[in-house]
């Protein structure tokens, strides 16, 4: 059975030297700053956060329990029974107002219902332009629309909203996107100060103006939106602001590791096992072979493809981008960012994801080596 540990716990319940060996360090400011080193060696031994695989509770001849957590690596780490339950039981709870990383987006949970195991997720900005009630086929169709839209599913909104949906379906407990009414953010003003933050973010996404569009009507042309010090206005829906879409997540589904969402092994859908970007590291000096373009043409979430390299500092990632995709980052990988989150993990082993699967700006990638 494979649980992440949380060395920090260990640490702030007085606990610095494990029963049976390893001493727990603080090397910085962040909850993953804890690793477990080695007595003699003073070498890392687990990182914070890091999975490991537990088997069968065992006694010492003193009759006390122990069990054995086992890394991928194959590093072996002996807990106690109190040191167990403290290493595996640290707080993964969601917190309201707490920003996070989920699917390559920033989100606040801003509502948390507990005995629904359920968070309103509110974006800090997803994409840009008119509003959705003016430009979504199903609704205005490019024509200004007189009623709210708060309770529709804008996830077609455009490809971004598109691709993001398909990624946090296996883990919404309502299927769709939306926009936040204003009744929804009248009397709550975590979710105001979220939209705030997601017009104040309007250059990231290319909106004409720090604004973010509200899902109610404002009459004749217009509809509502919150600027970025939270005050409302109406504007024209024609103009290009943020789309802030909000989702609910269940919880029931997810970890929280450091200020990043998971979805829990075994949760995710099966189109999550195909991707927008498939990659393999290479020597700076080799090419591809015939297998490994079939296998990563397999791995494709569809059946055409856009040759792609990328380069580290000693080695490249050669693969393949769907259209889709590439339609997504503007078929500008360098000015999307895309060249350089690939690059900082091909150069730093401690940057690789366990299963080689990673995503970005809700792009799915996997890179192997």
């Amino acid at each position: 059975m494979k649980k992440r540990v949380n060395f920090k716990n260990l640490f702030e319940n007085g606990i610095l030297c494990l029963e049976f060996g390893g001493m727990i360090k603080f090397h910085g400011e962040s909850d993953n700053d804890y690793d477990l080193i080695n007595d003699t060696t003073q070498e890392v031994v687990i990182r914070n956060d890091e999975q490991l695989e537990f088997g069968e509770w065992c006694h010492d001849e003193t009759g006390s329990k122990f069990i054995v957590g086992t890394s991928d690596s194959g590093k072996k780490v002996y807990f106690s029974k109190e040191e167990y339950d403290l290493v595996v039981s640290g707080k993964r709870t969601i917190e309201l107002g707490k920003e996070y990383l989920f699917e390559g987006y920033r989100w606040v949970p801003v509502e948390i219902n507990e005995n629904c195991h359920v968070a309103v997720m509110q974006s800090l900005g997803v994409t840009a332009g008119p509003w959705p009630g003016f430009s979504m086929e199903n609704l205005g169709d490019g024509n200004h629309y007189t009623h709210n839209i708060d309770e529709y599913d804008i996830s077609k909104y455009d490809d971004k909203t598109y691709a993001l949906m398909k990624q946090i379906k296996p883990v919404s407990f309502i299927d769709g996107l939306y926009l936040p009414s204003f009744e929804d953010i009248n009397g709550n003003q975590l979710w105001k100060d979220a939209l705030a933050r997601a017009a104040s973010n309007y250059s990231s996404f290319g909106a004409s103006n720090s604004y973010a569009w509200t899902g109610n009507y404002r009459g004749s042309s217009y509809a509502w939106v919150v600027s970025l010090v939270g005050s409302a206005y109406y504007n024209n829906q024609s103009d290009s602001y943020v789309v802030p879409v909000a989702f609910n997540l269940d919880l029931s589904k997810i970890e929280i590791v450091g200020d990043k969402i998971v979805i829990r092994d075994g949760e995710k859908a099966q189109t999550s096992q195909t991707f927008e970007i498939t990659l393999i590291e290479k020597p700076n000096v080799d090419g591809l072979t015939k297998a490994e373009v079939m296998e990563m043409y397999d791995q494709m979430n569809g059946d055409e493809a856009y040759p792609l390299e990328i380069n580290g500092s000693e080695s490249s990632a050669m693969g393949f981008i769907t259209p889709e995709a590439a339609e997504i980052l503007n078929y500008d990988y360098q000015e999307s960012g895309l060249n350089d989150f690939v690059a900082v993990i091909l150069d730093d082993m401690n940057n690789e994801s366990e299963d080689g699967t990673y995503e970005f700006r809700g792009i799915r990638i996997h890179l192997s080596r």
